[in-house]
């Protein structure tokens, strides 16, 4: 997780890919991966998304993760088509706990204090935020006192225009889907390019 992490804290940006089917997803992957993101985050909401992952995780110019990991039958099939990291929109106590039996790098998801408690008391110190858009960065910012050594990834929302405004209230990366993978694949190219200098902007601060 420690090298996972300082890439997290390095690159900024988890792209979060959805798509109808294999073929379609792999498009996107790759006009991501033109575009200057280096990590991916893979969703179960694709219909056979081991496939997907399976044909990213042999580039070697990219971390592949699967996210919206529901099941531990999910992550478990994740794991062996080749993922480098696991995430969950929600913390899931039986992921979790097989995930830190195999030292496996796993992200879930939290909202609330309740949400963040619990996912601490079971080992975990970095976590999705998400839907991050519904409260937004001052929200985070305010879970930062009593949570001060928990690292955020805020999710749902992210765009080129806000994600600055979450990388400098303190998160350590953030995690873009609708606004960046929707369309045509030069299209998500474009857009890719786009916030990695936006956010490469926010780095040179």
């Amino acid at each position: 997780m420690t090298t996972l992490l300082s890439l997290l804290e390095n690159k900024k940006l988890i792209a979060v890919l959805r798509a109808s089917h294999v073929e379609e997803a792999i498009a996107k992957g790759e006009a991501l991966l033109r575009g200057g993101i280096k990590v991916l985050e893979i969703t179960f909401t694709i219909p056979e998304a081991e496939k997907v992952i399976q044909y990213f995780a042999d580039k070697k110019e990219a971390i592949i993760g699967a996210g919206t990991i529901t099941s531990l039958e999910q992550a478990k099939l994740a794991w062996e088509a080749g993922a480098s990291f696991l995430i969950s929109p929600g913390f899931h106590t039986e992921v979790g706990r097989w995930t830190l039996e195999k030292g496996i790098p796993y992200i879930p998801g939290v909202l609330t204090p309740t949400d963040i408690l619990a996912a601490v008391n079971e080992g975990f110190q970095t976590l999705k935020l998400f839907p991050a858009s519904v409260f937004g960065p001052e929200y985070m910012k305010s879970l930062q006192g009593p949570f001060p050594r928990v690292k955020f990834i805020p999710t749902g929302g992210i765009t080129k225009s806000n994600a600055k405004n979450w990388l400098e209230a303190g998160a350590i990366a953030v995690g873009a889907g609708g606004s960046l993978v929707s369309g045509k694949p030069e299209d998500i190219e474009k857009r890719a390019k786009a916030i990695v200098d936006s956010i490469h902007a926010v780095n040179q601060v």
